[in-house]
């Protein structure tokens, strides 16, 4: 067997390399003067400020956080040096991980932090007042939110729903349905503090310019039951799950969704809800033709749902714009007669 000169083969390498950093991390903790600031080293690119936050959360208040996703590395600071020494502590024998990577925490040069408050610092501030509310909540931790939609004027489907509320934590399961004739969604976030730092974040916000506002609180469901995966629910940790029966299939024709305009391959096509604002009678507009794409609208500002503000969702032009499309959008249909838009 051919070895590196340290009597392992070449497959053990990284597992050396690994407990020699950890050593490092470990002395370099034991030398280091203790600062209420931790440095954590080894943090994924896609981590969120929620899951830095759930790290800290056992040991006591949080008041500043910076997450710099392309270095790998975040700094947390603790309320005082007390409570960041028992976490730098404790994580030095027990190493904690986000998303399957390895995590390594030792005191910061900095005594304290000072940041600008900014949108890019937004997200941190939003996950420290998460926490803090849920610290001083006497209530059980909730990870399911319902969110309903007011003045909907354009369709809202499952993909876009994820995009926006990935962006504070990990989603599990999300189930659509209408009631009181208002469009509505549950939402099932993997830990309590990404579900307050979107509920924080986003309620009250336009998913397009003008309309689509969400209002978001609590639901008392501790978990959602997702038997099906199609336009109406989706169970992101289990995605064999069956379509349902009289569903349509996900890349059918007549499936309307989001994920097919940042292609312009499709466009838009028949929502299962009335749409207000666009008139009491059958109302057709032109969607963007197929392969026109938005690469024209880059300079264009992006709204909520991450679609250029000139556009509608997934592509479709406004009334009074040219309907240059091959596909229609078809808004106030009769649900009872037209059931397959609403399988």
């Amino acid at each position: 067997m051919v070895t590196n000169g340290t009597g392992m083969s070449p497959t053990q390498t990284p597992n050396l390399e690994s407990n020699n950093d950890a050593k490092k991390v470990k002395l370099e903790i034991q030398a280091a003067k203790p600062s209420r600031v931790l440095h954590l080293r080894g943090v994924p690119s896609d981590a969120t400020e929620s899951e830095i936050i759930q790290l800290g959360l056992p040991f006591g208040r949080m008041t500043n956080l910076v997450l710099a996703k392309k270095k790998n590395q975040a700094l947390l600071e603790m309320a005082d040096i007390n409570t960041a020494t028992t976490m730098a502590n404790y994580y030095t024998e027990h190493k904690p991980q986000i998303r399957g990577r390895t995590i390594y925490i030792q005191f910061s040069n900095h005594e304290q932090l000072k940041t600008e408050s900014s949108s890019q610092n937004a997200g941190a501030q939003a996950a420290l007042q998460a926490a803090q509310q849920l610290m001083g909540s006497m209530e059980e931790p909730k990870v399911v939110l319902r969110v309903i939609i007011e003045h909907m004027m354009y369709p809202v489907t499952i993909d876009v729903l994820k995009q926006i509320f990935s962006r504070y934590g990990q989603v599990l399961r999300i189930v659509t349905f209408n009631k009181n004739n208002t469009f509505q969604a549950l939402i099932e976030y993997s830990d309590p503090i990404a579900a307050q730092t979107a509920k924080v974040s986003l309620n009250s916000q336009n998913i397009y310019n003008g309309c689509c506002t969400l209002r978001i609180d609590f639901s008392k469901l501790t978990t959602l039951n997702v038997k099906y995966n199609n336009d109406k629910s989706r169970d992101y940790t289990n995605p064999n799950l069956p379509s349902g029966e009289g569903t349509l299939p996900m890349d059918a024709a007549l499936s309307y969704g989001a994920a097919a305009a940042a292609a312009g391959a499709h466009g838009v096509f028949a929502s299962p809800f009335a749409m207000p604002g666009l008139g009491t009678t059958l109302t057709a507009y032109g969607a963007a033709p197929p392969g026109a794409g938005m690469g024209a609208l880059q300079a264009i500002p992006f709204n909520l749902a991450g679609m250029p503000t000139a556009m509608g969702p997934a592509g479709m032009r406004f009334p009074g714009q040219p309907h240059t499309g091959a596909v229609l959008l078809v808004s106030n249909l009769n649900e009872q007669v037209y059931s397959f838009a609403t399988s």
